[in-house]
This record gives structure tokens, sequence and C-alpha cells, in this order.
């Protein structure tokens, strides 16, 4: 699995007609920024994982501009199989907005159904490392059966190996 995604992964850095289309390297390298980093301040943390779920997700869907942040998310997380819910789109969009705009760490968001206001904390957000290198992984092409592709919600990163059929 790891030779096949590095030599895939180069193939794909290097092309500028890819990163063009997709924004693929310049969100690769938030990621490693992200990683290099260590235990970086949670504002510095989120901000680049921020930026490159949405630079993917715009470069992907090429939304017009009054399109929510959270729709152009759960669209294209979707779309890669994510399964994201409305509610856990507007929550990482509205706590990116309080970060960027606010400098806060706490958000509200509306609620799908019943349009109830409710407040998140970044803390509380699903595992968007996870979500953000897995849809580095599926905007690269790459994929194995043994990758848990709900692990930003569950943390377990692999499933078990595919039986093969009894013959």
């Amino acid at each position: 699995m790891r030779t096949r995604f590095l030599a895939l992964a180069m193939n794909k850095l290097s092309d500028a007609g890819f990163q063009h289309a997709t924004g693929f390297r310049s969100a690769f390298f938030r990621n490693t920024e992200n990683v290099k980093m260590g235990e970086a301040p949670i504002d510095v943390n989120h901000s680049l994982l921020f930026t490159g779920l949405e630079l993917l997700a715009r470069k992907a869907l090429n939304p017009n501009k009054d399109a929510s942040l959270s729709h152009i998310l759960r669209t294209f997380l979707n779309a890669h199989g994510f399964g994201i819910s409305e509610d856990e789109a507007r929550q990482i969009a509205q706590c990116r907005n309080a970060l960027f705009h606010k400098g806060e760490l706490v958000a509200t968001y509306h609620t799908a159904v019943g349009n109830v206001q409710q407040s998140i904390k970044i803390t509380e957000l699903p595992n968007l490392d996870a979500l953000f290198a897995d849809a580095l992984l599926k905007v690269l092409g790459f994929d194995d059966p043994q990758i848990n592709w709900n692990r930003w919600r569950d943390r377990m990163a692999f499933q078990g190996r595919p039986k093969k059929a009894a013959g």
C-alpha cells in the first residue's frame, strides 16, 4: 500500500495540470505542515485543516460565489464517499468562520432539522486531521480495501483484510 501511494503521490505532485484542476499540491503541503508542526496551537492546526479542505472543495466544484461553505464542503465530501451530514458540514463551516473572522474557538450553527441554534467548540468537531488526509487520498485517486474511510468519525484507521472467496 505504501509503495503504491508514494508512486502515485510523487507522480501527481509534479503534475501541474493536476494541481491546477484539483489544488492537490497546495492542500498536500498544508497537511505536511500540520504533521511537521506536531503539537501546534489549535488555531494554527485548524487553520491549515480548514483551508486545505476548502481549497480541495472549491477547486473540485468551482461553486458560484453565493454558495455557502457548508454546502460546498458537504457536496465535495459526499461526492468522495464520506457521508457527511448537513449538521456536520455546518459545524465545520461555522467553526472555520468563527476562527477566521472572530479568532474564536466556539461557534454557533443552526441544525438542519428544526433550525435550532447550537453551540460547538472546535475541539468537538470530528477528527478533521483524518478527514483532510483521507480527502487528499481520494483526490489523488488512491484507494485500498483496508482503509476505513469513516475513520474521521470512529478513529479506526483500517478495516480487516477482505476475505478470499472459498474455492
